[in-house]
């Protein structure tokens, strides 16, 4: 099943990572660089209304939107296994962020942070989508996001696999600023 994102650095990322099946553009769309990139990368290009984009997704679409292979999730193991290719690895655990914008975002800044991956529940948390990847501007193709029915049982794994576990909380005495981390964080 595929998923429909839209604006021009979604699109473009999704390129860059050959998860893009076609691409649909309005009439007026006049990015050269990027219509040069998916013929480059044998996408099919089709040529339509604003109407037909506006009806495909809802958000600005920038003239241009995408149909992509769904996002699939990593496994706990996956991410594991990328954490031990860095000196310092940083894996991050979310508990219900149900927001797509808040989602997409945090990805961002898991790219540009070098984040081995990112751990998510199944259940009371915003999935891979469409907005997700738009607030991203494509982080959601680089970085690992596993999907657990259990944090606990995940926290749990990654002691085993001696990651220190930090967490915040609005009362506590050690900023987090004052840690060293030379060691894998989660």
């Amino acid at each position: 099943m595929a998923t429909l994102i839209y604006g021009r650095n979604t699109v473009r990322a999704a390129l860059v990572s050959s998860k893009t099946k076609n691409i649909y553009v309005s009439t007026s769309f006049n990015d050269k660089k990027l219509l040069a990139l998916a013929q480059k990368e044998g996408i099919t290009i089709k040529v339509v209304s604003n109407q037909i984009l506006d009806a495909m997704v809802k958000g600005t679409h920038q003239g241009i939107v995408a149909e992509v292979e769904r996002y699939e999730y990593s496994s706990l193991d996956d991410i594991i296994r990328e954490s031990k290719k860095v000196t310092r690895p940083i894996v991050l655990l979310l508990d219900g962020i149900n927001d797509p914008g808040n989602f997409g975002a945090i990805l961002r800044s898991c790219d540009a942070f070098g984040v081995s991956g990112v751990i998510i529940k199944k259940h009371g948390q915003v999935m891979l989508n469409a907005t997700v990847a738009k607030t991203s501007t494509g982080a959601i193709n680089y970085v690992k996001v596993a999907m657990v029915t259990n944090l606990s049982q995940a926290i749990e794994r990654l002691k085993k696999e001696n990651f220190w576990i930090v967490s915040s909380e609005g009362g506590s005495d050690t900023n987090y600023q004052d840690l060293k981390y030379d060691f894998p964080v989660a």
